[in-house]
């Protein structure tokens, strides 16, 4: 599903939804030895994700992509020492806008799956698999980033 629009404001039904969409995909790879939350955006999806599946086994590791609105040079903020080259993990982020968190993750963890919730068109061919494809000039509002004016 594409979604056209230059703003799109995502509730929490919709990111539910499409948490559960990605985690029936998810499921049909087969067993997983766990889950990595990409701070700060995939920590939701993460948790929607692993509680539908029952994965205990849930680690974080944060990526900063975002200053404000602007993008600016993805940087690992850390690492999941004990994972090793990836293999059997999951990494799960929010959103693949450029792919730049998706390139990083792969650099360091060769052998692990990155999915997502949504992709843009630039960012889709760094994913495994994602639920909806936005436009790449869309900017995506998280229900966890809506604040009461």
């Amino acid at each position: 599903m594409t979604i056209d629009s230059n703003k799109h404001v995502i509730t929490w039904q919709e990111m539910d939804k499409d948490c559960r969409a990605l985690a029936d995909m998810l499921n049909k790879l087969g067993p997983i030895e766990g889950i990595v939350a990409v701070a700060r955006g995939g920590m939701v999806p993460a948790s929607i994700i692993s509680n539908t599946l029952d994965i205990r086994n849930v680690k974080t590791v944060a990526v900063t992509s975002y200053y404000g609105r602007r993008q600016v040079t993805a940087e690992l903020l850390g690492s999941v020492e004990e994972i090793k080259d990836g293999e059997g993990w999951v990494f799960i982020d929010d959103m693949a806008d450029t792919g730049q968190t998706a390139k990083l993750i792969r650099k360091r963890y060769p052998k692990a799956k990155f999915i997502v919730v949504y992709a843009k068109p630039e960012g889709q061919e760094h994913t495994d698999f994602f639920v909806k494809l936005l436009r790449q000039e869309c900017w995506v509002v998280f229900p966890w980033e809506i604040q009461e004016e």
